[in-house]
């Protein structure tokens, strides 16, 4: 099993896997942050495939995941402001389903891991709300190309993740971050990993 603990940009988030078969895994993780105007939630699971060749250290896999999430946001950040009519900030809140499909590649040295994965994602606007006068409801549809650089031993490593958002359908106009820059720490969770003897029988001479 791997565990990904680490921050995003200002959200703290959690990840695991864990491999039901050597080609089948199971995925599940979440996200939150909170700031001066925004405030949200998500959490998701998931099935995926994967590969990998111990020869050439070339890996692959496919997730699709699915999950749930709440925003708050109100429309004021540092000396931008954008009251509406009465001189109020805006704010709005929602709730969203958001379903993704995420093929990517890597490559695992003896101490570096390169990784790439492009992340497509329909965000599902659940909660009916108004914002600037657009009604806060409908799919969306996001592309996320993800770039992943991790250094350490095999039970423990740091990585560093960086990842562009980028809208290509929109229901109603509102902000989005459009880079985001993780860090933090990925644990592998395994006999190998911790040093233990396999509990394969060995072969008999």
């Amino acid at each position: 099993m791997d565990a990904k603990i680490g921050l995003e940009t200002g959200t703290g988030y959690f990840n695991a896997t864990y491999a039901l078969t050597n080609h089948v895994l199971l995925t599940a993780g979440g996200n939150a942050w909170s700031n001066r105007n925004t405030t949200a939630r998500f959490g998701e699971s998931g099935i995926g495939v994967f590969g990998f060749d111990e020869k050439s250290k070339f890996g692959w896999s496919t997730l699709l995941t699915t999950g749930f999430g709440y925003a708050s946001v109100i429309d004021d950040v540092g000396i931008f402001e954008f009251p509406d009519n009465d001189g109020n900030p805006i704010q709005y809140q929602a709730q969203y389903i958001r379903t993704s499909i995420q093929p990517g590649f890597y490559i695992a040295g003896n101490a570096f891991d390169l990784g790439f994965a492009l992340r497509a994602s329909g965000v599902n606007w659940l909660s009916p709300d108004i914002y600037r006068d657009q009604r806060v409801q409908g799919l969306e549809i996001y592309f996320d190309p993800v770039l992943t650089l991790q250094a350490g031993t095999e039970a423990v490593k740091f990585f560093l993740e960086t990842s562009l958002t980028i809208p290509t359908v929109r229901t109603f106009n509102h902000p989005i971050n459009p880079v985001h820059l993780g860090l933090g720490m990925t644990f592998t969770i395994s006999r190998r990993a911790l040093g233990l003897p396999s509990k394969e029988k060995p072969n008999e001479q």
